[in-house]
């Protein structure tokens, strides 16, 4: 008799330690919402409270667009965008780099897309091939945010190490050099329909911030 309340006890501590880290029933099913790689958009069950919610950056630059920008569509989350736009610029680098216009239109606008494809087929027209190489972003900052007509407006400072060159068909470097990091700082600017059916931010702009330091190995990438 006393082995079997000895034994009680302890199953009763331990599945009160379980539910202390787990913070659930056993059995109870976890949410799993999906988020999308490019932009951290999220979707599917979200019971999350809206305080819960809230991000140090609706304190910051453009944080009055960004909250307003939630309150179009709950389903946005700075944080969680700010980790896709970090992604999406290592992308659209490599892409554009690449010539790769299957992801480029998947993360531009119309117009951007059709300036970035000018650009690649002149590049090959002249039998060019760049090579970009990011070698380290050292920021991607919130600069100004806004939401009008269901249409959100969100643009970001990067600020990055790049070394990029342009080589001729005999392989030989004709612009740029790999050797040679440059900081760049571009501010880029995305748009989206809010609440629309694809979660996509499309790039709309790209304009310099800033003088680029390092030496002069250019980035190459069209700015609109």
């Amino acid at each position: 008799m006393l082995e079997l309340i000895i034994f009680f006890i302890i199953a009763a501590s331990v599945v009160t330690m379980l539910y202390m880290v787990l913070g659930k029933q056993v059995g109870e099913a976890p949410e799993t919402p999906f988020v999308d790689e490019i932009f951290g958009t999220t979707s599917g069950p979200n019971e999350t409270a809206p305080q819960e919610r809230r991000s140090r950056h609706y304190s910051g630059d453009g944080g009055e667009g960004l909250a307003l920008i939630n309150a179009g569509d709950d389903s946005f989350n700075p944080d969680e965008f700010i980790d896709g736009a970090k992604a999406a610029y290592a992308m659209i680098l490599e892409a554009y780099a690449d010539g790769d216009l299957e992801t480029l239109e998947a993360l531009l606008s119309d117009e951007m897309f059709a300036a970035y494809k000018e650009a690649i087929e002149a590049r090959a027209a002249q039998g060019l091939t760049q090579t970009t190489d990011l070698a380290r972003l050292l920021r991607a900052d919130f600069v100004s945010a806004s939401s009008a007509d269901g249409l959100g407006e969100i643009s970001v400072e990067y600020e990055a190490e790049i070394a990029s060159a342009m080589t001729n068909e005999q392989g030989e470097v004709v612009d740029g050099d790999l050797d040679t990091l440059s900081r760049v700082t571009e501010i880029w600017a995305y748009e989206r329909r809010l609440r629309s059916a694809t979660p996509d931010w499309k790039l709309i702009s790209v304009t310099e911030a800033g003088e680029d330091t390092f030496g002069s190995a250019p980035d190459f990438t069209p700015k609109a």
